[in-house]
């Protein structure tokens, strides 16, 4: 082996060690205002089963489902390529190229909830989400093929709007944390994204969120194929995401 070789073999070392040193989630604090819930308890809302933390991962052993957090600081951040990104290479930041089939999943919160993104253009309205707990409405299609965007969410009244990227948030925090869902035997990839809507740090640092994440929660389907092809997989969707 030449003192080259070497050299490149410590250099990338180096460089992978400093991505997994630069990795990071944001920190979430459960709920303790009635009905107390967690991720744990909303996944399970979301897709039955019975999980189980695993880091910062959830597992439901019976079934094979599995909840994958996803990176909320890494260096360098990279983006999420729907269809191709692992955990460990990217942030949820920036997301990229998929059509999209995004739905409300769960809600809890005192504000008025809109879901959409930001490709650089401003704010686009995806829907509004109406209800509570699990019992919510709001979802659309959207084909984002070849596209980059942050994910916004916003008061119906266009106010306090938090985008995935903390760059762009007023108080420059995360609002926004990810878990990659596999094991549900779909064609294409799945998100369930955990947004809190409350400005700055936990009160216990002297600020005025409750940082729980869980004010409103979507589920992103990503698939390759045209839009379109979802429809005939909305009605199992719905079966799926109900079934105890």
């Amino acid at each position: 082996m030449t003192l080259r070789t070497v050299g490149r073999l410590v250099c990338a070392t180096f460089v992978a060690s400093a991505g997994v040193a630069n990795a990071g989630v944001t920190e979430v604090i459960p709920s303790t205002t009635p009905p107390n819930v967690t991720h744990e308890s909303i996944i399970e809302t979301v897709y039955g089963g019975d999980f189980v933390a695993n880091g910062n991962d959830y597992d439901d052993g019976f079934s094979g489902v599995s909840a994958v957090r996803f990176d909320d600081s890494l260096a360098p951040d990279g983006m999420i390529s729907l269809l191709s990104t692992g955990k460990g290479e990217a942030s949820d930041r920036v997301w990229s190229d998929a059509n999209i089939s995004a739905q409300a999943v769960w809600r809890r919160a005192n504000f008025t909830q809109q879901f959409g993104f930001d490709r650089g253009n401003g704010f686009e309205l995806l829907f509004d989400v109406f209800g509570d707990l699990e019992n919510v409405t709001g979802s659309a299609d959207v084909d984002l093929t070849d596209e980059t965007w942050r994910w916004v969410r916003r008061d119906q009244d266009g106010t306090r709007p938090w985008s995935s990227d903390p760059a762009n948030n007023p108080d420059f925090l995360d609002h926004m944390v990810t878990y990659q869902v596999n094991g549900l035997n779909r064609t294409g990839v799945t998100y369930l994204i955990f947004i809190e809507d409350l400005y700055g740090s936990h009160t216990s640092d002297g600020g005025f969120s409750d940082r729980d994440f869980d004010d409103m929660v979507i589920e992103i389907h990503a698939t390759p194929e045209p839009t379109s092809a979802l429809l005939f997989l909305g009605g199992s969707l719905v079966a799926l995401r109900r079934k105890r």
